[in-house]
């Protein structure tokens, strides 16, 4: 990336729909030819079919493939001599040649490479797969396979000769290609991006060995055109243009001829990697031929136009009703248009201009198509369209326009001059393709990047990929910021070549598409990569809904696939058995790749019997596996019928049963081996872990959490949405004139922070102040229905996915912290626009909507910063930097994500494995339910059971009404709850009701009384006003709310009163809630001490008021409080008093301040937990010989140390540099505590 006014300049001068202008305007061609004149007399003197073997092979190798141009201008040039003038038989040694190529490399040619913009080998099917080479040459591969597509795999009516001729033709092409790709064992798993400066030469034998490589049999070829007269055509002559002609980057004249007759009956291929683009071309001229020239390139152009929609539609834009609107779309055979949706409020203009083959040339395949007649029409079809969209209250900020240039070699030119909000997108077919691969999870990438693009200043016109500027674009978060010294909106952004390529390898290996045997008879499919590891792929046609998946193994390929599903229900079994099936038979690949199959595929059907329903049942194990499922084997098609049973016992806690089916399974396989049987003992390893499970069953009917649903994709903050803002912020700071650029001072970070979380706050307050209200609500629900059952499902399986996946660990992690991120802003968005909901216009877009939970996302985020700093936990200095953004460095941020990562992995780790892993034990507290009852109608005048009563009516409610998203009158629903329930009645109900609903007031900020300002704060945790406690909404007389979200509610209201957390205003509550926590702490003590006693050679003893019959009491008498454990370590005559606590994980700063307030810091007469505990140690300390006596220890030397032993992490402890010892519950083991 380069800042360069006078470049830009000069870049502007330029034609961008010419490339080979670029070149031209600066190319010296003088010194070049005198110098390609000395190399051809030098030549001469050699075997010149040697000779151009040697070069031709140069471009087999990866480090050459943007040298292209070299080696065709030296060949072009050998060309042009007659061939009576080479003579010689004699080889020009290695030491020669690599002199000549240096030549050549030297030339002022050169300085027309640019970086490759394909990648180095590409898959084309065709009845099979073949790799081809693409070179620099425009989109051989592509083009390829949809001419192949067009002609093969679309009705159609051009005579069967023609096909013959030209499938013939594409046969030679194709395996030629994969013969040489083959042989150097090239793959597109190995494809990578390789800059080399200088042209590679290897050493001799392998120039000689792969010189031998693009050399072919006269015969060979033959037998495969099968027409003498065809390939004749195919060859180029001696004697041919001059010098000056081939020093040209636009084309060689032996690109449409591109073999060579050599000696003893032999063929050279004079450059690989025109071959892709030589048969398109020749199949154009054969059309022609036979009449069907116009009707090919039409139809082709209608299969790539069928193909660019279908890359639109899965990045989330579909056609719109235009007609409905009065607008007429041309659907000519070279300009073809679609008006398509942007979410659900913006409009998406999509042209594809096309190369219809006017005066298509017989002599040249890349060239510039001959007329400019696509710009006037362009122009006047943009106007049309805008004055019809203005017609529906269309915004011009809501048009994106994206131009597809759909060509087969020939340059296309079209411009405009009409001013338009967003500059157009301008991409090519297979560069829309690689977008839809690679962007596919989001469906406004688009617009997104078009928006992005056009917030930067204006840079040079566009003659590169698009890809180049996408891949900056994407590689820095989904902006263009590229470091914190260069704004991109003050200074111009030149994007050098180079980068496209990174771009289109991340989406060849992405999707690795391929052709393999159909598990339908006499079928293929193209299949897409699934699971990289593992070798999984998936079926690409959805023309029935059907669960498969293809387990690709060296010697073997298995389907595992369902019938055609018929119903909801069975998606979710399907699914997650065939899943299930295909990863343990990728796990198996050691054992399965050791045996010879009789069958190149074998294929492995899943059918489910019996009512679904009941496989949703809780998961059971008490039979053996083997009796419930039945199977069918005819040839190499194998029929496993699941049952009910059958897959709870596969959901039951450890993968014992799965194992049985996996010994099963290859019982079955095995009868298709050559061998007869499969050795089964390896199975032992492979399912050593209990934890290395797929199969689990989800409770619904129990847990509403994990009622499935049917798009359980949930929206995330964008990062492009956090860019913009974090500009808009730094932009608002320097124009406020209140600071400028450099380190702020310490005491103005906190006024800093809490300067940005205004300035978000008003740009909130402003945006939903816009909005109709109508469905707002009813989409944050239902995103928080999503949200909820994906934390859910991680929380359930994350144990066991990491144990399934452990390539996948980090990437499971981030989207559990996407998916609370997400939570955390729609939470903060529910509770405003219930508090403040909209009364405007303006319907709410899904950008819109984007953008105001990136809103509510960094409020949340420079508020907790502002608490860091208020609260004196971070020293991070606070810069605004050059390029106009706030910047922090991340070294305490860092710190800190350490150690709630763990926090957070070892609950995910407790949560997910209950059944199996020791979690931290808790005894059971005794029966309280009336005490709480009774708690609860002193402090909310209903009771525990009335509470929970109305929450599961409601939950009954919306079960019945089968949505996500559940309305319903205040009224009839009370009168509903109230006939269903008779312990219920109108007055419980509404005040039940009322506790759980968030509801309108004035000012968000200012809740009234009995609340507190922090209960609105959303980065603050156990807030009265939350919507994880009050997940109704209550709209005028309507109640909205999600029955995941309300199932939450009760159980983290439950957690709340067994941690203690629950605040109270009575006095029963309060006395309760005390009564609970003391119990709680009491049993963690008891907890500590039990497992220290397990430890071999440790003395332990618990809850010591006195010690050798002396109290442990101050100078004064005052009782200094109890030991919670003691425990002596006798080899190191170590005596070790352990504080035990149960604390609550500390989530925000605030929690932090209070956790460090309460540990370290004493305040008037009240001791904090660290001098009590210290105070204690001093006294033992002091007492020694009575506890050597008490506890019957010798010796001299014995020292005292203090610990505290907790549940969760204290933070504070790091960042407040306290300096205590203390280790965690799950820490405690011999040697940790031996290390105090």
């Amino acid at each position: 990336m380069h800042k360069d006014e006078e470049l830009i300049k000069v870049l502007n001068e330029l034609d961008p729909y010419n490339p080979f202008d670029t070149f031209n305007q600066f190319y010296d061609k003088t010194h070049d030819i005198k110098a390609m004149q000395s190399i051809l007399n030098e030549i001469k003197k050699y075997n010149v079919y040697d000779f151009v073997a040697r070069v031709s092979a140069l471009n087999l190798l990866p480090e050459n493939q943007n040298k292209s141009i070299l080696f065709d201008a030296l060949i072009t040039s050998i060309l042009t001599i007659k061939r009576t003038e080479y003579t010689s038989t004699n080889k020009m040694s290695n030491g020669k040649f690599r002199k000549i190529i240096n030549q050549i490399d030297n030339m002022n040619l050169k300085m027309g490479q640019d970086p490759a913009e394909n990648v180095f080998v590409e898959n084309v099917m065709f009845y099979g797969n073949y790799l081809i080479f693409p070179g620099i040459n425009y989109l051989p591969g592509y083009c390829l396979q949809m001419i192949i597509e067009t002609l093969f795999l679309r009705t159609n009516n051009f005579d069967m000769q023609f096909l013959k001729t030209v499938s013939q033709l594409i046969q030679l092409v194709l395996s030629l290609s994969n013969r040489v790709a083959t042989e150097l064992d090239y793959n597109l798993a190995s494809v990578k991006k390789i800059e080399e400066v200088n042209i590679a030469i290897p050493e001799k034998k392998k120039l000689e060995h792969i010189a031998g490589l693009v050399t072919v049999d006269n015969d060979y070829i033959k037998c495969l055109v099968g027409d003498d007269l065809i390939m004749e055509e195919m060859y180029s002559d001696f004697g041919q243009e001059d010098i000056e002609t081939a020093l040209k980057v636009e084309e060689q004249k032996f690109f449409v001829k591109p073999f060579l007759k050599g000696d003893n009956n032999e063929t050279i291929i004079l450059n690989i990697s025109v071959l892709s683009s030589f048969v398109f071309h020749k199949i154009i001229l054969l059309a022609d031929k036979y009449g069907y020239k116009e009707e090919l390139i039409d139809a082709y152009n209608a299969s790539v136009w069928k193909d660019c929609r279908r890359s639109l539609e899965v990045l989330g834009h579909k056609k719109i009703k235009e007609k409905e609107w009065g607008i007429n779309l041309l659907k000519r055979n070279n300009y073809k248009e679609a008006l398509l949706n942007v979410c659900n409020n913006q409009i998406m203009l999509v042209t594809c201009i096309c190369d219809d083959g006017k005066d298509y040339s017989k002599e040249t395949i890349f060239d510039m198509y001959p007329s400019d007649q696509f710009s006037e029409l362009l122009e006047r079809r943009i106007s049309y369209f805008h004055k019809k969209l203005s017609e529906q209250k269309v915004k011009n900020e809501d048009i994106f326009h994206i131009i597809i240039f759909n060509s087969y070699g020939r340059g296309i030119n079209a411009s405009f001059n009409k001013k338009l909000f967003y500059h157009p997108l301008a991409l090519n077919p297979y560069e829309l393709k690689c977008i839809s691969i690679n962007e596919k999870p989001d469906e406004a990438f688009l617009p997104r990047y078009i928006r992005a693009k056009n917030s930067l200043r204006s840079g040079p016109s566009e003659l590169l990929s698009e890809l180049n500027n996408i891949e900056i674009y994407v590689h820095n978060h989904y902006s263009f910021y590229i470091n914190d010294d260069f704004n991109p909106k003050k200074n111009t952004l030149f994007v050098a070549p180079g980068d496209s390529v990174d771009y289109i390898i991340r989406a060849v290996k992405k999707e690795n598409k391929h052709l393999v045997e159909s598990y339908k008879d006499s079928f293929f499919s193209e299949v897409v990569l699934n699971d990289k590891a593992r070798k999984i792929y998936a079926d690409t046609i959805f023309d029935v809904p059907r669960a498969s998946l293809l387990v690709e193994f060296s010697n073997v390929n298995i389907w595992v696939y369902s019938p055609q599903m018929k119903e909801f229900e069975e998606l979710n079994l399907y699914f997650s058995i065939v899943d299930a099936l295909s990863y343990w038979l990728a796990e198996c690949s050691e054992i399965l790749e050791r045996y010879t199959f009789a069958f190149d595929t074998i294929k492995l059907q899943i059918k489910l019997t019996g009512s679904i329903d009941e496989y949703y049942y809780k998961a059971e194990q008490n039979s053996n596996l083997m009796d419930l499922i039945s199977f069918k084997t005819k040839e190499n098609n194998v029929t496993l019928n699941f049952t009910p049973e059958s897959f709870r016992n596969l959901s039951c806690k450890d993968n014992s049963m799965e194992r049985q089916m996996m010994e099963l399974i290859l019982v079955l396989i095995g009868n298709l081996t050559i061998e007869g049987e499969i050795e089964k003992k390896q199975l032992e390893t492979i399912f050593e872990t209990p934890f290395k499970k797929k199969f689990f069953t989800l409770e619904y009917i129990n847990s509403p959490y994990l009622k499935p649903m049917f798009d359980r994709n949930f929206r995330k903050i964008k990062a492009g949405d956090e860019s913009e803002l974090l500009d808009d912020i730094g932009s608002e700071i320097l124009t406020s004139g209140k600071w400028s650029y450099g380190i702020i001072k310490n005491e103005q970070r906190s006024l800093i922070a809490r300067y940005v979380v205004d300035y978000l706050y008003k740009l909130l307050q402003t945006s939903i102040s816009k909005l109709r209200s109508d469905y707002l609500v009813e989409l944050v629900v239902n995103d928080l229905e999503k949200v909820m059952y994906n934390l859910m499902l991680v929380q359930k399986r994350y144990a066991y996915d990491v144990a399934c996946y452990p390539e996948k660990k980090e990437e499971i992690l981030n989207d559990f912290n996407e998916l609370n991120k997400t939570s955390r802003a729609l939470k903060f968005l529910a509770e405003y626009v219930a508090a403040c909901p909209p009364d405007g216009t303006e319907i709410l877009g899904e950008l819109q909507y984007d953008k105001l939970l990136a809103i509510c996302s960094l409020i949340i985020d420079w508020a907790y910063k502002n608490d860091l700093f208020y609260y004196n936990i971070f020293n991070t200095p606070v810069e605004i930097l050059n390029s106009d953004r706030v910047g922090m460095k991340q070294d305490e941020f860092n710190k800190l994500q350490i150690i709630n990562s763990e926090v957070q992995e070892r609950q995910l780790n407790n949560t997910s494995t209950d059944n199996i892993r020791e979690k931290l034990p808790r005894e059971e507290f005794p029966n309280i339910e009336e005490e709480l009852n009774s708690a609860f109608l002193d402090e909310y005048s209903f009771s525990f059971n009335d509470f929970c009563n109305t929450i599961f009516g409601m939950i009954s409610y919306g079960d019945e009404n089968k949505r996500e998203v559940n309305k319903a009158e205040k009224c009839k629903l009370a009168n509903r709850l109230i006939k269903s329930n008779t312990n219920l009645n109108i007055d419980k109900v509404e005040k039940v009701i009322q506790y759980i609903s968030l509801t309108k007031r004035g000012n968000y900020l200012k809740p009234g009384r009995p609340y507190r300002s922090e209960d609105v704060y959303p980065w603050r945790f156990n807030r009265e006003l939350s919507f994880t406690r009050r997940p109704v909404i209550i709209r005028e007389d309507e109640l909205i709310w999600g029955n995941r979200q309300l199932f939450h509610m009760l159980m983290f209201t439950l957690d709340l009163i067994y941690d203690g957390k629950l605040k109270s205003r009575g006095k029963k509550l309060t006395k309760l809630i005390g009564k609970i926590s003391n119990k709680r702490g009491d049993d963690f003590n008891n907890q500590v001490y039990n497992k220290i006693y397990e430890i071999s050679d440790l003395i332990v003893d618990k809850n010591l008021e006195k010690i050798n019959h002396k109290k442990i009491v101050d100078d004064k008498g005052n009782t200094l409080g109890d030991i919670d454990v003691l425990y002596i370590i006798p080899e190191r005559k170590r005596i070790v008093l352990a504080e035990v606590k149960d604390f609550n994980f500390s989530k925000s700063p605030y929690e932090m301040d209070l956790e460090y307030q309460k540990m370290f810091v004493d305040k008037d007469n009240k001791k904090c937990f660290a001098t009590k505990h210290k105070r204690r140690t001093s006294w033992v300390k002091e007492h020694i010989e009575d506890i050597k006596e008490h506890y019957r220890l010798t010796g001299d030397g014995w020292t005292a140390k203090e610990i505290f032993i907790v549940n969760k992490a204290i933070i504070s402890n790091a960042f407040y540099n306290a300096g205590a010892t203390i280790i965690t519950y799950g820490e405690i083991t011999k040697a940790r505590l031996e290390r105090v």
